[in-house]
Order: structure tokens, then sequence, then C-alpha cells
């Protein structure tokens, strides 16, 4: 499994970044990589077919997660206190 993770490291190295932020590897990202990587046996392709969005999937939640915590505590940090009467 160790070469599944070495796929999906090389992979988000060159992760596309949109306005939105990180992008989803997509099935030509895979595609792209296995034909780089000369892999040709199905059984290991399917395995990065089924790998590869699960860690993907991941890695996004938790850099979406962050942001949103960043931008919450941003936002608190504006919020002026309630005043007393």
């Amino acid at each position: 499994m160790i070469w599944v993770w070495e796929i999906f490291t090389l992979l988000n190295r060159q992760r596309q970044v949109g306005s939105n932020g990180p992008q989803p590897f997509s099935i030509q990202d895979i595609h792209s990589i296995c034909t780089l990587r000369d892999i040709q046996r199905s059984d290991d392709i399917e395995l990065l077919l089924l790998a590869i969005p699960e860690l993907d999937a991941m890695v996004l939640k938790d850099h979406y997660d962050r942001v949103e915590k960043q931008m919450k505590k941003e936002k608190n940090k504006y919020k002026k206190p309630p005043t007393r009467r």
C-alpha cells in the first residue's frame, strides 16, 4: 500500500487550485499518473480508482474544515462586545 500513498502524494503536490481552493482529483488525473508510472494491471488501477478519491476526500475535508475554523476565528475577532446598560 505504500505505492498507493506515493502516487497520492505525487498527485497532491500537483493539485490544481482554483478560486475556491484546492480541487479534487479527476479520473483523468489518476489515468495520467497510471500512464506516467506505467501502471497497467487492472487490479492496481482499480485500487487507485478506489483509494485515491477516498484519500483525496479526507485531505480536502481537513483543509476546508481548517479554513472554516480560521474564518470563524477571524469573524469573531472583529465582533463588537455587547454593550451593557
